[in-house]
């Protein structure tokens, strides 16, 4: 990836990727022109990335955790961004624009994530670490409340009688809370990766369509053979298309914003179960599904996905037709059902 950027070069203004294998996870940044630098998440440590960059030292005499174009510091004391008299080299706040850095949605997203991985509050949302080490073993359950947060419990929280949903809420002053769910995400997933098992079954994304508050995270098996009819329908220009599940979840979530404090309950109480189960399930399904796998010869191999593309689909399917039930609720016909 380096390679490409140095060579190629990136147009976009800077951007954060993941790259993760069931032992270890990278950060790479991505800065617009050719430069790029590299972090590897330590093993016992969580990271979040905001929509800034959060790398912050860089010791690239430590290959086995940095790696970066060769002109990263030299580049930016070129451009006088950097004073190596001020102190150490600190990435993000060197290489992050005045204004990206100084965001308060940014902060509070950044903020808020580590504040619920690790129990602590942070005074400082302008000086927070790359990496922290949480405070519990964490489940896939722990990330997709992160990955839900609004601030609740905190200052910053929704408060209703501002507006209709926490995702469009702004203080009195006018300012806007940036949630770390928010109205513009488009999914939510958290991939599981694990080394003990086949790919197939050992690799899971677990996916929320549309705003995961909202939604319910459905584990896709790494192994399908096939994606269920609905979820491969979304034309951009086909809006409201009853038999896309892009379209549906996006209607559904945008009439529970119509009116989130009554309508989040509701949809909370199917998905909440939904899930439940799910998680309940997944040591006997993927116990199945390894004794299906047997010696990893090519006959057991395809019966072990064909039976976890048979789950993975019913449970998308499932809920889809949920998200259906929730729109002829609050807006009946929407999908062409007649009484």
């Amino acid at each position: 990836m380096g390679e490409f950027v140095e060579q190629l070069g990136y147009t976009d203004s800077g951007r954060t990727y993941t790259i993760a294998d069931p032992k270890e996870v990278w950060l790479f940044s991505a800065v617009a022109g050719k430069h790029w630098v590299a972090q590897r998440v330590p093993d016992d440590e969580v990271a979040f990335i905001p929509n800034y960059y959060t790398i912050r030292q860089v010791n690239l005499s430590d290959t086995a955790n940095f790696l970066a174009c060769p002109d990263l510091i030299q580049h930016a004391i070129d451009k006088g961004w950097y004073d190596p008299a001020s102190g150490p080299f600190d990435f993000a706040k060197v290489y992050n624009t005045t204004s990206t850095q100084a965001s308060l949605g940014n902060k509070l997203r950044h903020w808020g994530a580590l504040r619920l991985l690790t129990g602590i509050e942070y005074p400082e949302m302008s000086d927070l670490p790359f990496s922290v080490k949480p405070n519990r073993l964490l489940s896939v359950e722990d990330i997709t409340e992160v990955l839900r947060c609004h601030y609740e419990g905190t200052v910053w929280q929704w408060n209703p009688t501002l507006s209709s949903s926490p995702h469009s809420y702004r203080l009195p002053d006018g300012t806007s809370i940036r949630t770390i769910c928010t109205g513009s995400t488009q999914e939510s997933f958290v991939m599981q990766l694990r080394s003990y098992m086949p790919s197939s079954i050992g690799n899971v994304y677990w996916r929320a369509q549309c705003r995961p508050c909202e939604s319910a995270f459905i584990p896709w098996y790494s192994g399908i053979l096939k994606v269920a009819e609905p979820y491969t329908i979304g034309e951009p220009g086909v809006p409201d298309n009853p038999e896309s599940a892009y379209w549906t979840f996006q209607k559904m979530c945008q009439l529970v914003d119509a009116d989130y404090a009554n309508r989040i309950g509701t949809v909370r109480e199917v998905w909440d179960k939904m899930e439940a189960q799910a998680f309940a399930r997944q040591d006997n399904t993927e116990r199945t599904a390894l004794t299906l796998y047997g010696k990893g010869d090519e006959h057991h191999q395809y019966l072990a996905r064909k039976f976890l593309t048979q789950y993975t689909e019913g449970l998308a399917l499932k809920a889809y037709r949920k998200a259906l039930e929730f729109i002829e609720l609050w807006e009946p016909g929407w999908a062409g059902v007649e009484d």
